[in-house]
């Protein structure tokens, strides 16, 4: 068989998350693939990860930009561009390339547009992964789904309906049990799907803080992958200076900064704490290796998130493949997850206090190492073998 899969975003978390194991599983199988992407992806450098694992994999490009704003409307505009883009791509590569199946990594960004034009693949199959969907989360009790969830409740109906769509993957547990529970038409076409981590390196917790500098008699918290204000940046860092904080606390910011958090990330307060080794930043895009060093080097991983912010966290699952226990937010679906499976302390992070208390508790060996225990269900489904087992067998013909 022979598969196009397409991704025309070409930030880190896109490239590396799913499509570097869509296509290794593809390959192992003995499939031809055609990837239909961006130059802009080119330059990243999870595409070169990506490139260095399959060098002969056949490439594709097409010019795309970025929404320049992300008001509902025009992001609207943006899906129906992007879905005429795709469209003439395909019939493009079709020309000379039978394909057989379309695989999109990134349906929720044109997901809209399929809904009211139709597929743009003609009658070939097509699966997609579709993640932090909203219109359910009012029904579930995680608060408001936006001014527009009837439409795109509407719209999703629409996209069920589909004949050549064969499965959309999704990373949210309690979508799909909405889904099931509401018995929508062609529901079975939507799938669970577990977000898929791996490290490819391992190191002793002290050989990797003193590779990364990080003082070695201390207690590391881990804020990682995109640093902006909904990750409750702010409210953690705080804390270093609560009167009843563990001393021993440190904190570790890696990845990419908004310009928001990149400013105050700059400010006296926050350049107090780097000069008193209170608070440690890794900017960018981390590769492999410090990825790997990182999750080694650190006790603690926080997925703290604001009320603003109600969907899935994927350094949720990074933490529990590694056995690290969470300080977690006490809403959305991170707060549904963590209550399931009980991966570490949730709190609300706006009570300086009452989040000094429980990372102070986290401290503890005995409470610790039952956060270590109970990781291990997810660690096992989160293994990208599990993964790619589950991707390949919804594409079966």
């Amino acid at each position: 068989m022979r598969f196009l899969v397409i991704e025309p975003e070409y930030d880190g978390h896109y490239l590396v998350l799913y499509i570097k194991f869509i296509i290794r599983i593809l390959t192992k199988k003995r499939h031809e693939i055609i990837f239909l992407t961006t130059k802009e992806a080119s330059k990243h450098v999870s595409f070169k990860i990506i490139k260095k694992e399959n060098p002969n994999i056949k490439i594709k490009y097409f010019k795309y930009s970025k929404p320049k704003t992300y008001h509902s409307f025009f992001l609207l505009l943006h899906q129906i561009k992007l879905f005429f883009l795709i469209k003439k791509n395909f019939q493009q590569i079709s020309k000379n390339n039978k394909i057989d199946h379309v695989f999109i990594n990134s349906l929720d960004h044109y997901d809209k547009a399929i809904s009211i034009f139709g597929s743009p693949f003609n009658r070939v199959k097509f699966s997609g992964i579709y993640v932090n969907p909203k219109f359910h989360l009012k029904k579930i009790g995680l608060g408001s789904a936006g001014r527009f969830s009837l439409i795109s409740k509407f719209l999703f109906l629409r996209l069920l309906k589909i004949s050549n769509l064969k499965t959309i993957f999704t990373n949210d547990y309690f979508f799909i049990k909405y889904i099931r529970n509401s018995n929508l038409l062609n529901n079975k076409k939507v799938t669970f799907l577990y977000e898929p981590r791996e490290f490819l390196k391992k190191y002793k917790k002290n050989k990797a803080r003193e590779l990364l500098k990080l003082p070695i008699n201390t207690i590391q918290i881990l804020v990682y992958g995109s640093l902006k204000e909904s990750k409750g940046i702010r409210q953690l860092l705080k804390v270093l200076i609560n009167k009843n904080i563990n001393q021993k606390i440190n904190i570790v910011l890696a990845g990419y900064q908004d310009k928001k958090i990149k400013y105050f990330l700059e400010s006296d307060f926050c350049n107090d704490l780097k000069k008193n080794k209170k608070l440690f930043i890794f900017k960018g895009f981390q590769n492999d290796k410090l990825e790997s060093l990182l999750f080694s080097a650190v006790d603690i991983v926080w997925v703290g998130y604001q009320k603003n912010f109600p969907f899935l966290s994927g350094v949720l699952y990074q933490a529990a493949v590694k056995n690290i226990p969470i300080i977690a937010s006490n809403h959305g679906i991170i707060g549904l997850i963590n209550k399931k499976y009980k991966l570490g302390y949730s709190v609300d992070i706006d009570n300086e206090d009452i989040l000094t208390n429980k990372i102070n508790l986290l401290c503890k060996k005995n409470n610790y190492n039952k956060f270590v225990l109970n990781s291990r269900h997810i660690a096992q489904k989160a293994k990208p073998i599990f993964f790619m087992k589950q991707i390949y067998k919804n594409l079966q013909d």
